[in-house]
């Protein structure tokens, strides 16, 4: 038995030596590598995810409850708490680079900055400055989004929480599994709308980006809070889950959100395909490709897609951005902002139109 599986080895390095190994073989090897890697990667953004969700309460309750003064403690306080903004950004950044076949290449890309990129910086740099964008989203949206965010808030029954029942009766597990599912749920739905043809011009902002990276996530226009009340407050506040976990969760979200714009052709394999969203998955719902405009919408759960029949699998090199919408290389970013908001009402007119002249064509039918 000893010189038999002498023999077998010898053959397979001799097979080795001169390239010779049987297909089947190394096919074999092939799946081998890939299911590593995939399985790495997905270690990888579990890890960081985890850590995220550990440490931020932790980091939170040592520095939000200290007062800032003016001294060198002070100054390290106010950097402390805007690393704590700015956590899941870096946290998304350092996965891709670990991630990343060609480092020297991401490093490099991160200091060019093409129109589409700096179109990108201004957008994270609004989106945290808190009243400068709130000022910008009621000048676009008429102030509609904080009317029914108060309206639901306070029609909502005092003390009800479908959170608290559900833990009381089934565990804190599937409270938070419930939550995730309701969550994830209305958000695929709300990013359907935002396809839909009178809400596009918005959302085509978003996917414009030809210069696919992390900061994408936060490439928004500023009426993209319209939907916000009835796709994110009104699941929030039937579900009554506690601020502190809600506040978690959207970390989360968020970095699963700068990791779905990460541009290394990140997979996870069977988990991203069935379980989890990778960023390969996501980047084709930015292809430039028709066909791939309108799948893919979830940004978190895979089973959405699958359900109502958007899911499409990827692969390969896939290009990113629009067609048709020259404006996002010639205007300046306050004007492509203009832009989109112009197109969008125009759609509203007409859909206004089409609709009274169905009803005056029907009325004049009918006399």
């Amino acid at each position: 038995m000893r010189l038999i599986i002498m023999q077998c080895c010898v053959m397979m390095q001799s097979c080795h030596c001169h390239g010779n190994l049987p297909a089947s073989v190394l096919t074999w090897n092939r799946m081998h590598a890939t299911t590593a890697t995939h399985c790495r990667n997905f270690a990888v953004f579990a890890g960081s995810a985890m850590l995220l969700l550990l440490g931020l309460p932790s980091l939170k309750s040592h520095v939000q409850d200290t007062a800032v003064d003016i001294s060198m403690a002070g100054l390290l306080l106010v950097m402390a708490k805007a690393f704590l903004k700015f956590l899941p950004l870096m946290l998304a950044l350092l996965v891709e680079l670990s991630l990343a076949p060609e480092k020297r290449l991401f490093c490099a890309r991160l200091f060019k900055w093409q129109k589409s990129r700096r179109i990108d910086l201004y957008s994270f740099i609004l989106s945290h400055m808190h009243r400068v964008h709130a000022i910008l989203n009621m000048a676009f949206t008429f102030g509609i989004p904080i009317l029914l965010d108060r309206l639901i808030k306070n029609s909502m029954p005092r003390n009800f929480s479908l959170f608290a029942l559900l833990e009381r009766h089934a565990g804190y597990a599937l409270a938070v599994l419930a939550f995730v599912f309701v969550a994830t749920f209305f958000n695929y739905w709300e990013h359907r709308l935002w396809h839909s043809r009178i809400l596009w011009p918005i959302h085509r902002f978003h996917h414009s980006a030809t210069d696919y990276n992390a900061l994408t996530e936060t490439r928004k226009h500023f009426t993209e809070t319209l939907l916000t009340p009835l796709f994110f407050t009104l699941p929030l506040s039937l579900l009554g889950a506690p601020l502190e976990f809600v506040a978690t969760y959207l970390a989360l979200i968020l970095f699963q959100g700068f990791m779905n714009h990460t541009d290394q052709g990140i997979s996870y394999g069977w988990i991203g395909r069935h379980l989890w969203i990778d960023p390969l998955y996501h980047k084709l719902h930015h292809s430039s490709a028709a066909e791939h405009m309108n799948m893919n919408f979830s940004g978190t759960l895979p089973l959405w897609d699958r359900l109502f029949g958007t899911y499409a699998p990827a692969h390969g090199e896939l290009a990113v951005g629009v067609s048709g919408a020259p404006h996002y290389d010639t205007l300046p970013y306050w004007k492509i902002h203009l832009r989109d908001f112009s197109d969008l009402l125009i759609n509203l007119g007409t859909a206004l139109k089409d609709k009274l002249g169905r009803r005056g064509s029907i009325g004049r039918g009918g006399n």
